[in-house]
C-alpha cells in the first residue's frame, strides 16, 4: 500500500496494491484516521448503503475532513427523498453537513417538502438546531411555517425548541411556553 504525506492510505482505500493491481481484501483493512474509508467505517458504509460504488465512496469519503459527516448527511438526505447524487452535492457544499442532513430530515418529518427543507437548512447558521426546533414546536401544536419563522429568528433555536416542548409537556399552553422561553 502507498502512504501519502497527509496520512492517507490511498491504494488500500481504492482496492489497489502498491503496484496498482486490484486487491479486494486490502480495502476492508484500510482506515483513514478514523474517517471511515473501510467498509466498517461510517462514511464508507453509509455511502455504500445509498448505492455508491466502492471507488466513489472511497474517493468522496477521503475528501471528508469531518469524521464521516458527508456520509451521514448523504444518508439523511436520501432518507428524506433526494437522489444520492443530489444529496452528495448538497452535503459536499454544506458548511455543516451533518447538521444539514439532520435539519432536512427533521423538517421533512415535520411536514415540509424536501426542497423547502433543504433551502431553509442550507441558509441556517445552525442547521441542526433549526431542524430540532421546528420538530419540537410542530410536535406541540405549532404549524410548520409558524415553527420555522419562530425558530429561524433565534440565535439558539435548539434550546428554544426544547424549552417550549418541555413547558408544554409540563402543562403550559404553547403560546405562554413560547413567550416564557423567548425571555
Amino acid at each position: 500500500m502507498k502512504l501519502l504525506s497527509a496520512g492517507l492510505v490511498v491504494a488500500g482505500a481504492l482496492g489497489l496494491a502498491a503496484c496498482g493491481e486490484p486487491q479486494e481484501e486490502q480495502a476492508n483493512e484500510v482506515t483513514h484516521r478514523g474517517h471511515g474509508l473501510t467498509e466498517g467505517g461510517a462514511c464508507f458504509s453509509e455511502m455504500m448503503r445509498v448505492g455508491f460504488d466502492r471507488h466513489t465512496a472511497a474517493e468522496r469519503c477521503q475528501r471528508d475532513l469531518n469524521n464521516g459527516d458527508i456520509g451521514r448527511c448523504v444518508l439523511n438526505l436520501t432518507e428524506a427523498g433526494f437522489g444520492r447524487w443530489a444529496a452528495l452535492d448538497a452535503c459536499e457544499n454544506a458548511r455543516r453537513p451533518r447538521g444539514l442532513g439532520r435539519c432536512v430530515l427533521s423538517m421533512v418529518d415535520s411536514g415540509f417538502g424536501k426542497w423547502s427543507a433543504l433551502d431553509s437548512c442550507q441558509n441556517a447558521p445552525r442547521p441542526g438546531g433549526l431542524g430540532n426546533c421546528v420538530r419540537d414546536l410542530v410536535s406541540v401544536g405549532f404549524g410548520k411555517w409558524s415553527a420555522l419563522d419562530t425558530c429561524d429568528d433565534q440565535s439558539r433555536p435548539r434550546e428554544l425548541g426544547r424549552c417550549v416542548r418541555d413547558l408544554v409537556e409540563a402543562g403550559f399552553g404553547k403560546w405562554s411556553a413560547l413567550d416564557r422561553c423567548q425571555r
